[in-house]
């Protein structure tokens, strides 16, 4: 999956384009609407003025050598999705947060 910013002029401003790689740091995050995941399966959230977005991709191993990612994507302290190789989706609020070891 890849990352997509909407800006609040409808503007969509992808992790690749014709143009090639954006990088997650050039991101206008004053102008985001809304944030998310693409790919065979979307996940995108609404970004309201001070949200701090929080999505990473995790890649892991298991004993079979596959490789396997999943990714977060969540609002800091409000609440976090968690989604996996296959598409499940767990989502976590609040002092759950706490516990949250994505690095």
């Amino acid at each position: 999956m890849r990352w997509l910013a909407i800006y609040d002029d409808g503007t969509r401003f992808p992790q690749f384009d014709e143009a090639g790689e954006h990088l997650y740091k050039d991101i206008d995050w004053q102008r985001v609407v809304a944030f998310g995941w693409i790919g065979a399966q979307s996940y995108m959230m609404g970004v309201a003025p001070g949200d701090e977005v929080v999505a990473f991709r995790r890649h892991e191993a298991n004993v079979r050598e596959d490789r396997v990612v999943s990714y977060g994507l969540g609002i800091k302290g409000k609440f976090l999705l968690m989604i996996d190789a296959q598409g499940n989706v767990e989502v976590r609020y609040g002092s759950e947060l706490l516990s949250d070891n994505s690095g």
